[in-house]
């Protein structure tokens, strides 16, 4: 299956680790965003899911379960297009995580 061609992305995000809110899905970005990978690590002594998705509800990652105190990595080769940016959210406080990818706009 060949590979889906995409845009070249213009701005790449800011790097660095931040805290994934846990009160509600909340927006990161609102504009097109392409990801090519998402570090998260779960400071916490219990698992705790995390959430990821676009501006119209598509999930990218929909409650994935992270155990406690690990860190995980989603790689995405070929970017995967965020429509309209895209929001997260964490089932418990404890989880950081940096993105990244691109902006377009």
């Amino acid at each position: 299956m060949p590979n889906t061609p995409r845009e070249h992305p213009e701005r790449e995000l800011p790097g660095g680790l931040v805290s994934v809110p846990n009160a509600s899905l909340t927006t990161v970005t609102t504009v097109d965003t392409y990801i090519s990978q998402i570090v998260v690590s779960n400071t916490t002594a219990a698992a705790v899911t995390l959430t990821v998705q676009d501006s119209s509800a598509k999930a990218l990652l929909a409650a994935v379960s992270l155990a406690a105190n690990s860190q995980q990595t989603f790689s995405y080769p070929d970017l995967v297009l965020m429509s309209g940016g895209y929001k997260w959210q964490a089932s418990a406080t404890g989880l950081v995580a940096e993105v990244f990818g691109y902006r377009h706009e």
